[in-house]
């Protein structure tokens, strides 16, 4: 055994139960945080015209005109992920809600990320 200044004490000897098993985060729990974070991150978008929306993002999968005269340009990605039980099929519908003159972007919502 030794003692470094500040440190705490190590100790060369390995318990006698073993290693600690590493763990795993509830993939719910990490599934939700992924889910705010990725929310949060589309505020960022907030304020931007429909124009520069469309030349970042392409052309939008759907549109809708709402009944207050906002616009819903909605833009989805598919692809696979790796999973537990092999590879799943993964799908995200992000709605932008735009409103004024020139419309820009107000809202958003996000489905099935």
């Amino acid at each position: 055994m030794w003692l470094v200044p500040g440190c705490a004490i190590h100790s060369n000897q390995v318990s006698p139960s073993g290693p600690t098993p590493s763990v795993r985060p509830d993939a719910g729990v990490v599934d939700a945080r992924r889910r705010t974070e990725f929310d949060a991150s589309q505020n960022a978008w907030h304020g931007t015209s429909a124009k520069e929306l469309r030349a970042r993002l392409g052309v939008p999968t759907r549109t809708a005109a709402m009944r207050d005269g906002s616009q819903v340009l909605s833009y989805t990605k598919s692809g696979q992920i790796h999973a537990d039980r092999g590879m799943e099929l993964f799908s995200c519908t992000v709605n932008y809600v735009l409103r004024g003159t020139p419309p820009v972007v107000v809202a958003h919502s996000i489905d099935g990320c």
